[in-house]
């Protein structure tokens, strides 16, 4: 089976693309990344190596493709944009490569640590697979966001995932902005109603399918004793998702575990964030990037709540070690 995957990063991603690329050709013989480029930097590079695993795609073609994209983009920050053409991406490569049976949209910033065939086992013939957010005692207070993580979305090239797809990417030219507004979030909260709303659709239940600082609280991480493997409740960790891991100086950076009072120690600092870290900083210096800057910034407010909050930040992030640096 070749396995079909596609993501969407600008120059400032690109190094955790290029992490997640060797990552998934460490664990699958047979597979293609489809990489939306957002900005010409990343498309001439990703050109340059002429992987035949790696089809990139400039973001041109897209609007080409959806020229809608184009009045969407008027009114909307950068990030809000990225999330409006994630579902255009997977719609565009079935339109471009329709001989394409299933295809997965990857967030830029997973890493793979054993083989995803576990989840394709489960998926079967499902029309669309998603993963919910499983979120920790302590990240509960963020389930307003949506149940579900864009982080890995399956569609099958038939009526039922096309039909989902379809709506999905309306949906998000119509309204995909960066705060929650009548049941609507970014693009994530419109999956929260597919179960109901669409045949086919399976609910990924693998423990070792998406953890991450959200939920990796509440699983038991070990190390399997002849290969080393790391087991999530006695499940191979297939993928993590690095969210707001964020490079604060050189070769140094914060995981945000601490958001969710999860400490930084044993098995997820030295065998999950570790290995992540040396990759990033590796692709930071073959494309000679000092720092890796995040557009999604959050807002500044000077009273004295916003106060109380930053402190406490800061609290959590000194009890649970929040800060990695090699």
């Amino acid at each position: 089976m070749k396995y079909n995957y596609c993501t969407l990063f600008d120059k400032n991603y690109l190094p955790h693309v290029l992490s997640l690329y060797d990552s998934l050709k460490r664990n699958i013989s047979n597979f293609t990344l489809y990489c939306l480029c957002m900005d010409d930097e990343s498309h001439q590079y990703l050109q340059r190596i002429k992987s035949h695993s790696i089809i990139p795609i400039s973001y041109r073609q897209l609007e080409s493709h959806y020229a809608e994209l184009l009045n969407a983009k008027k009114n909307r920050s950068r990030v809000e944009y990225y999330f409006t053409c994630s579902s255009a991406i997977c719609s565009f490569i079935f339109d471009s490569y329709p001989a394409t049976e299933l295809l997965t949209y990857l967030d830029a910033d997973l890493y793979f640590f054993s083989s995803p065939v576990p989840i394709y086992e489960e998926l079967k013939d499902a029309s669309v697979g998603i993963i919910e957010h499983g979120f920790s005692f302590f990240g509960k207070r963020y389930l307003k966001y949506g149940r579900f993580n864009v982080g890995w979305v399956s569609f099958r090239n038939d009526q039922f995932g096309r039909k989902c797809l379809e709506d999905w990417r309306k949906n998000c030219l119509e309204w995909c902005y960066d705060r929650l507004e009548d049941g609507k979030f970014a693009d994530q909260k419109y999956l929260d109603y597919w179960p109901e709303k669409y045949s086919g659709v399976h609910i990924i239940t693998h423990a070792g399918a998406n953890l991450a600082p959200w939920n990796v609280g509440r699983f038991r991480l070990k190390l399997a004793p002849a290969t080393h493997q790391i087991l999530v409740n006695n499940q191979n960790l297939i993928f993590y998702h690095f969210a707001s891991f964020k490079q604060v100086d050189t070769n140094s950076y914060i995981t945000n575990v601490s958001k969710y009072l999860v400490p930084l120690t044993g098995i997820l600092r030295n065998n999950i964030y570790i290995p992540y870290l040396r990759s990033l900083i590796k692709y930071n210096e073959v494309l000679s990037i000092k720092f890796n800057h995040k557009d999604r910034a959050e807002a500044k407010n000077s009273s004295t709540k916003n106060k109380l909050k930053s402190a406490s930040r800061n609290l959590r992030k000194f009890i649970c070690r929040d800060h990695i640096k090699i």
